[in-house]
Order: structure tokens, then C-alpha cells, then sequence
């Protein structure tokens, strides 16, 4: 019997209302491959497609296995049952049956929820600690009694690698379900699920979204090395390239494709919508702020150095000189994702989620409009701009990657910046030795005199001005004497609303 998924489909998809890469959901069967796992042979198709109701499906099983004691096999997926209800004691008491049978280890094994605590010490599972986050691996493992496969390559997929996130709650929920054609895994692609769920799930978690869960991944013996992505599924074309970074590219690019609002349309690339390739822009500047908690070793760091010089900080650089010379056109695909990367970089992740919550639309004007509503809502409370990114001068292969997770010291900088028309006042944090001037546009807003006294210390200033029109400027600053790093800016709205003053 046959149990047929999703057929042959082109389909735009769309995230919250914002468009997403067209792309192609493959047919997809899942077919039990003996009739002897329960009376009804579509049973454990139903249960882990997640179709049927789940009561009834446990109630056959549980007849099941007091009918059949002995059926170790018949145990583990009533395991798998009670974890889908979270019915832990039950599926507790289940599981170690099986276990007292020696049931063998299959995707009976591996629900799509555990308590945290299982996690432990579970068959096929290990811990792995992933930029700071804990992730739960487990080892290929055989999808029998049910092969999943698609029927117009005549390629069935025997064995999945799952992987698994906390999701707050003492709750590890699967984020992937890698499938495989065999137990064989290509050494430059043993990362890749682990990759994969971790961008999945920080994007989510950073964007507010949530896709269907687990994420599907078919990775395909043979092919161009494409990949396709929808509806909670993505396939690899063969296992090209044959480098790990280029594979976590090319996840983390997919995992935007199910999690990041995608915005559009832009040329300069292959894609016209944003979403997969802010992802691996994103990706990469959050594994290497995490990099001390990473597993890899020093070639994928090497990986990770070169797509930011070659690629991030040439398009910082070159979104900031876009905003600071406005054009009514949109501007292209790598100077979208450098202006991006320069929001997250100087206002943080949440800041980036506004801007794109605020747009009320997925093209290049909704963006505008959603960075200076995101801007006059932070106002409110307080916006902190943090100065680790490469100024809109930098010459891009002078720039040490290194100034990403850390301001660096330098004797002049200049940004690109919007500010609503009204008065401001804040707290700007230097740590340096000689006397600091900062502009807003030509305008000097603020000097300051730091003695050698306090070079080594961070050192709060206060500074306050009045916006005459709203618009980008160039906010600047320079050492007229001595150095130092300017290390941030906090803003709020004026209290009183009066005009500037030092």
C-alpha cells in the first residue's frame, strides 16, 4: 500500500505574507514495507506522516501489543505513539519493553518530541555543542518498517539522521529528518543536518517564524548540486559542492528559504527573493560570533574568513554607501543583503526582525518604511548601535573580520544612519586617550577631551542634538588627537523636547 504525500507541484510559497523563492515540492511516497507491523498496514504511515487521529492510533497499537507481547518492534512505535500525545510515562514504560526485547534501532526510535532529560542517554543519540546552542544528533539510522521514497527516480531512502533542538520547554523537538539513500554519508556532508538544524532553528527563533516540523531534507545521490525548497521540504541535487563550507552555505541558505521574510525583487543574483541568501550571510556572521563554541576546525574557520571578506563586508560597505546616496530604484540583490548584514551588525538581531515586521510589504519601499518606523519605535525606549562593521569608507580588503565581533581601533569612522527630524540625547561609550570629535552629517555635535588616565577603561560621554530633517547621514567620528575605539551609541527621544545642548 501506498501512501502518497505531495504530488508533482510548482508552487510560489510565502512566509506571514512575505513571497519566498519559487520552487519545486517534489512527489514523495512513504510505503510500509511488510504488512506484519500492525493489523493495519497503514498505520505506522499514518503515524509518521502525522495524519489519522492519535488516540486511535494509539489504541490500536496498545491492542496491538496485548495481543503480542513479545513484539519488541510493536513496543518502540507505541513509544513513538505516546510521545506524539506526551504521555512521557506511558511512552517511558513502552520504550523500556522494547528495550527488554531488544527491539533494533530504527526510526521508532526517533518521535518528533523527547523530554530533554531522555536525551541523555538515548540509543543512536549524541550531544554536540553548536555556536553555544545544544543540539542531539543521532547516527544514520534505518527507516524500517517504512522506506520513504520518490517513485519518478526510482529511489527509495532507507536511512535518516535526525536532529534535535531544546525548544525551552525541557522539550527537544526533531528540527530534521535527513534522508538518505543508504547508511553511507560522504565525510564533507557528516556536519550538514547538524548545520542545517541549527540555522533552521536560530533564524526562527531570531525572525519569529516557525516552519512545519521536522524539516524534511532528501539528499539525492546524483545531481547538479542544486537544491529545491518548500513546504517543509528540501532537496539536495547530489552532494555537491565537495567542500563543508560550501555545504553549510548551502544549508543555511535552504533553512532561509523556510524561516527568513523574504524580500523581492532584486537582480544581481540567481534568486530574485532575498530570504536563502540573507540566510547564509546570517549564518556565517553567527557562527563566527559563536566560534568559540564550534565544533570545526581550522579549514571551515578558514571557510567562514573567506566568504566575509570576499562577500559580507564588501556588501556592508557598499549597502551603507546606497543609503547614504538614496535612489528611487531598488537597489541590487548583494547591496540588499549588505544593508542587512549592517543593520544586524550595528542594531542586533531584534532590531532586524522590526525592520521587517514594520515594512507592511516585501519590496524595497516596504523595507525603507520598515527601518525608520523600527528606528522611531526604538527611540522610545532606547536604540543601542554597536560599532563592530566596516564604515561606509572602508576599503573592503583592509577590513580584519576580526572588527565584526569587536569595534576596532581606528582614528576615523563614518556610518550610514537615519534619524526622525526631533531632538535626541544619549550616552556614547569610547574607551581611547586624546580628544574625539563626532558629527551628524557636517554638523559637529559633540568633542571631548579623554586623559591618558583612561585609556584603558570604557568611558561614557553624553551627547545631545536636534534633527532638523529627517533623512541618512553620515554619523562621524575622529581622533583629533591620540586613538581609541568608539565602542557604542545609545539614543532616545528627548525627554523635555527642547532643542541641543552638551
Amino acid at each position: 500500500m501506498l501512501v502518497e504525500i505531495a504530488g508533482l507541484t510548482l508552487l510560489p510559497c510565502r512566509l506571514k505574507g512575505w513571497r519566498k523563492s519559487v520552487v519545486i515540492l517534489c512527489g514523495v511516497l512513504l510505503a510500509p514495507l511488510t504488512a506484519k507491523a500492525t493489523d493495519d498496514p497503514s498505520l505506522i504511515s499514518r503515524l509518521v506522516q502525522g495524519e489519522g487521529k492519535i488516540d486511535a492510533i494509539v489504541s490500536a497499537l496498545t491492542q496491538d501489543v496485548r495481543q503480542n507481547p513479545d513484539d519488541a518492534q510493536k513496543w518502540a512505535w507505541l513509544g513513538y505513539a505516546l510521545c506524539l500525545q506526551g504521555d512521557w510515562k506511558s511512552a517511558q514504560q513502552a520504550y523500556a519493553r522494547a528495550r527488554s526485547l531488544v527491539a533494533p534501532f530504527n526510526l521508532a526510535w526517533l518521535p518528533p518530541q523527547l523530554p530533554l532529560d531522555w536525551l541523555n542517554d538515548w540509543r543512536g543519540v549524541g550531544q554536540v555543542n553548536w555556536a553555544g546552542k545544544q543540539l542531539w544528533c543521532s547516527a544514520p539510522t534505518p527507516t524500517h518498517p517504512l522506506t520513504f521514497a520518490f517513485p519518478e527516480r526510482h529511489l527509495s531512502f532507507s536511512h535518516l539522521i535526525a536532529v534535535y533542538a531544546d525548544d525551552g520547554q525541557k522539550i527537544a523537538r526533531q528540527w530534521v529528518r535527513w534522508l538518505m539513500t543508504s547508511e553511507q554519508m560522504p565525510q564533507h556532508l557528516q556536519m550538514a543536518p547538524l548545520a542545517f538544524a541549527w540555522a533552521l532553528r536560530e533564524f526562527a527563533i531570531c525572525f519569529g517564524t516557525q516552519p512545519p516540523l521536522p524539516v524534511t531534507a532528501w539528499l539525492l545521490p546524483d545531481g547538479d548540486g542544486k537544491a529545491e525548497t518548500v513546504a517543509g521540504n528540501t532537496q539536495f541535487f547530489g552532494v555537491a559542492p565537495f567542500d563543508r563550507w560550501g555545504w553549510f552555505l548551502k544549508v543555511a541558505h535552504e533553512a532561509g528559504h523556510h524561516t527568513i521574510p523574504a524580500f523581492g525583487t532584486f537582480d544581481g543574483l540567481h534568486e530574485p527573493y532575498s530570504g536563502g541568501f540573507l540566510g547564509e550571510r546570517l549564518f556565517a556572521l553567527w557562527l563566527w560570533d559563536g566560534q568559540g563554541n564550534l565544533p570545526v576546525d581550522a579549514e571551515l574557520m578558514q571557510g567562514i574568513q573567506r566568504f566575509l571578506r570576499s562577500t559580507v563586508i564588501p556588501e556592508i560597505v557598499a549597502g551603507q554607501q546606497w543609503l547614504l546616496r538614496p535612489s528611487d530604484q531598488p537597489p541590487s540583490m548583494p547591496v540588499f543583503l549588505g544593508i542587512c548584514a549592517y543593520l544586524e551588525r550595528v542594531a542586533g538581531r531584534k532590531f532586524l526582525r522590526t525592520v521587517m515586521e514594520q515594512a507592511g510589504g516585501d519590496d524595497w519601499r516596504a523595507f525603507q518604511r520598515g527601518i525608520c518606523q523600527a528606528i522611531r519605535m526604538a527611540l522610545n525606549e532606547g536604540l543601542t548601535l554597536r560599532f563592530a562593521v566596516p564604515d561606509a569608507n572602508t576599503v573592503p580588503a583592509t577590513f580584519d573580520p576580526k572588527g565584526l565581533r569587536l569595534p576596532p581601533t581606528r582614528l576615523a569612522m563614518q556610518l550610514a544612519w537615519w534619524l526622525p527630524a526631533e531632538t535626541v540625547q544619549g550616552q556614547l561609550q569610547v574607551q581611547g586617550r586624546g580628544e574625539l570629535v563626532m558629527r551628524w552629517g557636517e554638523r559637529e555635535i559633540g568633542r571631548w577631551r579623554l586623559p591618558s588616565s583612561l585609556a584603558n577603561s570604557p568611558s561614557s560621554l553624553p551627547v545631545r542634538w536636534t534633527v532638523t530633517e529627517a533623512g541618512w547621514q553620515r554619523l562621524r567620528f575622529w581622533w583629533v588627537q591620540g586613538e581609541g575605539q568608539v565602542l557604542s551609541l545609545t539614543l532616545k527621544r528627548s525627554d523635555d523636547g527642547q532643542g541641543e545642548g552638551r
